[in-house]
């Protein structure tokens, strides 16, 4: 079924039960982590609507999502984390998490957004639309899915023990204020590299070596029955 969006445009309506690998679109939309209680809700419960991202690769046409794209650190945990089939949630993730520490390599960014771009070797780049991903990392812990916004988490590269003691942070959220962490808001956002860029778009492989990701939002465009 339909909705009229915020400008009038029909958008659709999605009902989300959380059996995800990470559930975290699900866990920002308010819905038990259990099968039976969101099923629960989901009789029970009301519309509500969200933001819909939008992100261009290359030249590439572009691909939606409602919860987070990581570039580089992220993109490389997905890759890994495809590989392990037996377990969902912390489980699977954070095991993975601490392989990748000790794989990836800081790729040489540029970040085009509001006016201003930085350079830098950037080990994460996290585009969010909800707070959470890889079942329990806050790297946007401050998202909000229906505020037009695109929240950034740019994490600048580092030591790998540095990146280890930083993995209990994003599980809790306060990587944010670190000197190493530059968090943004933003309506639209552009990453280029020479380097080639790996990266996930809500938990699926999004690109293994693109060049350049292009970012916007589509506010109040998708109707989620939660």
């Amino acid at each position: 079924m339909g909705a009229s969006g915020a400008n009038g445009d029909v958008v659709g309506t999605l009902g989300v039960l959380p059996v995800g690998s990470g559930s975290d679109f699900a866990n920002a939309m308010g819905i038990p982590p259990n099968l039976e209680g969101a099923c629960r809700q989901l009789a029970r419960g009301g519309a509500r609507l969200v933001d819909v991202c939008r992100v261009t690769v290359d030249e590439q046409p572009p691909r939606y999502f409602d919860n987070t794209v990581n570039i580089g650190f992220g993109g490389t945990v997905t890759f890994e984390a495809q590989k392990v089939k037996w377990v969902r949630g912390k489980a699977l993730y954070l095991p993975v998490v601490l392989k990748t520490i000790f794989l990836t390599n800081a790729p040489n960014v540029t970040i085009a957004y509001d006016g201003q771009s930085m350079t830098l070797p950037a080990a994460m780049i996290c585009v969010g639309n909800g707070p959470r991903e890889g079942g329990g990392f806050y790297s946007t812990p401050n998202a909000q899915p229906d505020d037009g916004l695109l929240d950034v988490c740019i994490v600048r590269e580092m030591g790998k023990l540095a990146m280890l003691g930083f993995v209990p942070r994003f599980m809790n959220g306060s990587h944010v204020g670190q000197a190493a962490v530059t968090m943004a808001r933003t309506e639209s956002l552009v990453v280029t590299s020479p380097d080639p860029l790996i990266a996930h778009a809500d938990g699926e492989v999004l690109c293994t070596a693109a060049h350049r990701l292009a970012f916007d939002v589509l506010p109040q465009k998708l109707r989620v029955w939660c």
